[in-house]
């Protein structure tokens, strides 16, 4: 697997730790994936938000760590790194669904991907 640096484009670990996706998304995600009678708790989904955030970082890392001399990542590349990380079984859907998202097969709501 790939080695994690302290520091990440310049910006110091404890730095990026802070960061989370936008708990709006991501209750929407998790709301979506759950029966109406499930209610969620702002500890939950502080959480959720918190370790998608370093699946991104972690995934992200491995993804640059894969070739040093290019500076794009692409979609390959981000295959690669979930390869390497053991998601293989994901590896399929996901360039399905891209290929969907690019064909206009799939449309991103706005409204969902919002910040707070």
């Amino acid at each position: 697997m790939g080695d994690i640096s302290n520091e990440i484009k310049g910006r110091k670990l404890p730095e990026l730790l802070n960061f989370k996706l936008p708990k709006s998304a991501v209750r929407s995600i998790i709301v979506k994936s759950l029966p109406e009678s499930v209610h969620l708790s702002e500890d939950l989904v502080n959480s959720v938000s918190w370790a998608a955030s370093m699946f991104i970082f972690y995934v992200t890392t491995l993804s640059r760590d894969a070739d040093h001399q290019k500076e794009t990542i692409n979609a390959e590349r981000v295959f690669d790194a979930l390869e390497t990380a053991g998601y293989q079984e994901f590896i399929e859907e996901l360039k399905s669904n891209l290929d969907a998202y690019k064909n206009g097969k799939c449309e991103l709501n706005e409204d969902e991907v919002s910040e707070e």
